[in-house]
């Protein structure tokens, strides 16, 4: 029995952190939500040059955030990432929404600003 624990108990411990690491499309999506919240979050702060630079660092960073959990819902293959999707939404889509006024009402500030 001690033979057993020692030879096997390791790899059976790697094998079920290897399997347990990844993150399921569900989640995935709900982090994918959360990003694009937070972009449209930084782009309603939006009242002067100074803070729409500071917007555009934000969703910059947050765009390679995006970028990297699409990478991940796509190594999941098509039906997985369909099904994440088709679970969050509307919660897609009212991040979407957000983020679309976000920007528009970013973009007006500053045309506003600028005496456009």
């Amino acid at each position: 029995m001690a033979f057993f624990i020692r030879r096997f108990l390791p790899l059976f411990a790697f094998v079920l952190v290897l399997t347990g690491c990844g993150k399921s499309g569900e989640n995935l999506m709900k982090e994918k939500i959360q990003v694009m919240n937070d972009m449209a979050a930084a782009l309603e702060k939006v009242t002067d040059q100074e803070t729409m630079r500071e917007a555009t660092n934000a969703v910059s960073a947050k765009t390679d955030a995006l970028n990297k959990i699409d990478s991940q819902l796509r190594a999941l293959g098509q039906d997985a990432e369909a099904a994440a999707l088709a679970a969050n939404q509307s919660a897609w889509d009212e991040a979407q929404a957000r983020f679309s006024a976000a920007k528009a009402q970013a973009g007006s500030k500053m045309r506003a600003a600028n005496g456009n």
